[in-house]
């Protein structure tokens, strides 16, 4: 099985499309080659709020003692493959291994694989000859435009949804980013949507209970905000498909359903990258923020302007600065400074793009206060040296802050370093009240939001790598109308639900 997909990706290409047509016409292969993309799973218990609702729809799943697979796949999955082809999946973002997948509390926790990166959201931070040569790219679209290819004209106009290529549109779209089949669209689209349930549940608490901006959410009310977000999400992907019920797979729904694998294990394997640069900086940035603390700096100061900004941070971290008196930090040159504010404002942007989106006009972090916390973030990520993994395939981990080449170029900071530096902004301003600096909730800050994660990560494996893909287009079509969400009240509580328009 590995020697055909091989030689499909190695062949010339005037003979690749016979041995295409060969080997995809041989559905034990199509169901041996899903088995590579599915990810062989350690036993997922039915949860009685997640899992078990999808019960009647998920395939393969009538026994919950049941490992995500069948004996024969296991035994497939587990095959020794060859070096160089188990690093081309990795650096495809096409395979999701079942070594990177935990099951705790019934949820699943997913660590990135070696070769996982954010490279898709990456066109303008790359130049093009990094892009063309960059062999993840290659591999993934050679992989997707020969699966592709491989559908019938009757199942290329069915699955047009899930297998053509496609411009992203979901959270990652507002990075310039490489296009990708079409349903990786719907992926997104769906992490959106869960992010903005939650949103709408959580400000219909705050202002139940009168709690005004300046506090944040308090961190016990994340888990079951979480929890019902998930179950809105769920009951509203099985109502969309409780009508389909598909027939024997075909062929053609084989080829989509391995498309659908491709796609979800790309978007699993991107925010498994957000969560490790969460667990990386949490200690880094509560580490900074008491080292502010014994200099007498306990909350951020009032700044109208970039000027001011930069003589705040001259005076704290510039020669003989304030905050270095009591730790080993070494001052900051102007030039660093100066990176450091131009550097937030790129971070502050993508902020108000992809987390403020969800909030009223008049609650978006635009102020110059804000402005101060991400410069502080890229602060901490040069005096810590944190890393984040590089775009380019094979780079290995690069600093977060950007080097004197970086500088005096002015470019753009790549989109693991901005994830970074809203993730580090993120842990100091929701783990304080008002404008106020401490660590002390940070790290509890972070665990509620690593649980988050992987309620979100189990919403997407379980409705993408779980349905069939006469139901995937049916969902990807509702998605992407943008379903209404509904916030009711029921004893005092909050619960949220959808309706297709």
């Amino acid at each position: 099985m590995i020697g055909k997909l091989k030689d499909i990706l190695t062949v010339a290409d005037e003979d690749r499309q016979e041995l295409i047509d060969y080997v995809t016409s041989d559905l034990e292969f199509c169901d041996e080659l899903a088995v590579i993309f599915e990810a062989v799973a350690r036993p997922l218990q039915r949860n009685a709020d997640l899992a078990h609702q999808l019960s009647q729809e998920v395939r393969d799943q009538e026994d919950p003692n049941e490992e995500l697979g069948i004996t024969r796949k296991e035994k497939i999955g587990n095959e020794k493959q060859p070096e160089g082809f188990r690093e081309w999946l990795h650096h495809s973002l096409a395979s999701l291994p079942s070594s990177c997948i935990r099951v705790e509390n019934h949820l699943l926790i997913l660590k990135p694989t070696p070769a996982a990166s954010l490279r898709y959201l990456s066109m303008d931070y790359m130049d093009d000859f990094e892009i063309v040569m960059d062999k993840g790219f290659r591999s993934r679209e050679l992989l997707c435009d020969l699966l592709y290819n491989a559908l019938s004209e009757n199942g290329k106009d069915i699955y047009k949804e899930i297998a053509q290529r496609s411009n992203s549109i979901g959270l990652s779209s507002c990075y310039s980013i490489h296009s990708d089949v079409a349903i990786v669209n719907a992926v997104q689209k769906l992490e959106f949507l869960f992010y903005e349930v939650y949103a709408r549940l959580e400000s219909a608490y705050r202002e139940s209970h009168g709690i005004p901006m300046a506090i944040p959410t308090c961190i016990d009310w994340i888990k079951p905000l979480t929890n019902r977000s998930a179950v809105a999400l769920i009951c509203w992907v099985r109502e969309v498909v409780k009508s389909i019920r598909p027939k024997e797979r075909s062929r053609d729904d084989k080829i989509a359903e391995i498309l659908s694998h491709v796609a979800a294990n790309r978007v699993l394997l991107e925010i498994a990258c957000r969560g490790e640069f969460r667990s990386d900086s949490a200690t880094k940035t509560a580490k900074f923020i008491d080292a502010l603390n014994d200099a007498g700096i306990n909350e951020i100061p009032s700044v109208s302007s970039n000027s001011e900004i930069f003589d705040c941070l001259h005076c704290w971290f510039g020669r003989n600065g304030v905050a270095l008196r009591y730790n080993d930090y070494h001052d900051l040159s102007e030039l660093e400074i100066h990176a450091a504010i131009e550097g937030a404002e790129q971070a502050q942007s993508m902020f108000m793009l992809t987390r403020a989106v969800f909030w009223n006009p008049q609650d978006k972090v635009e102020n110059k206060r804000d402005l101060l916390i991400f410069a502080l973030a890229l602060i901490i990520s040069k005096y810590h040296d944190l890393l984040v993994r590089g775009e380019v395939t094979g780079s290995g981990r690069v600093q977060v802050f950007p080097n004197l080449k970086q500088i005096n170029k002015g470019g753009a900071l790549s989109p693991s370093a901005l994830e970074m530096i809203m993730i580090i902004y993120g842990q100091i301003i929701y783990a304080n009240e008002g404008w106020n600096l401490s660590a002390k909730k940070i790290e509890s800050y972070v665990s509620a939001n690593q649980l988050k994660r992987s309620y979100l990560e189990t919403l997407i494996f379980n409705v993408f790598k779980r349905y069939h893909p006469l139901c995937l287009v049916k969902i990807s079509s509702e998605i992407l109308a943008k379903p209404r969400i509904i916030v009711r009240e029921e004893s005092g509580e909050f619960f949220a639900s959808l309706v297709s328009l």
